[in-house]
């Protein structure tokens, strides 16, 4: 569950946009393909911060 996953990583507070923009674990796994647009697109789209954008990168290449 991408939501319980963002608690343990202290991101929690974007558990609901998320939700909201059907961001899941295949949607995230595939996020390292995405162009630049794409990664601008998603983060204007959840109301990420750039530090924790990095955050969420770096958590998602230590789970693979």
């Amino acid at each position: 569950d991408v939501g319980l996953w963002l608690e343990e990583i202290n991101l929690g507070t974007y558990r609901q946009v998320f939700g909201e923009n059907g961001v899941n674990g295949q949607y995230l796994d595939s996020l390292s393909a995405f162009t630049t647009e794409q990664i601008l697109r998603f983060i204007r789209r959840c109301h990420m911060k750039w530090g924790d954008f990095i955050i969420l990168c770096k958590e998602l290449r230590r789970i693979k």
